[in-house]
């Protein structure tokens, strides 16, 4: 490997541990149990993120970069299912 796909996969690799990867999986730990959550949670990520990149890039090369906010919005929802399921009777 390249030095640079050392790089890519360290920092991929220190990605998978921020807080909201780990919120992710903790929220989807407590609906169903099973030590594969992490994994499959990881392996799910990964292709989706693969398969949206190209087409991803290729429509919005046009676009103003402040239009980003979609991890915002997905931190705020998996923080309103967590509650959701928190307060829940």
């Amino acid at each position: 490997m390249t030095g640079l796909e050392v790089l890519a996969v360290a920092l991929g690799m220190r990605h998978g541990v921020d807080p909201d990867h780990l919120a992710a999986v903790d929220g989807l730990s407590r609906v169903r149990p099973s030590p594969f959550n992490g994994v499959l949670f990881a392996i799910g990520h990964g292709g989706l993120v693969t398969l949206l990149a190209f087409p991803a890039a290729s429509l919005l090369k046009g676009l103003d970069l402040e239009a980003f906010h979609l991890p915002a919005f997905l931190l705020l929802l998996v923080a309103a299912l967590n509650l959701y399921r928190l307060l829940k009777p």
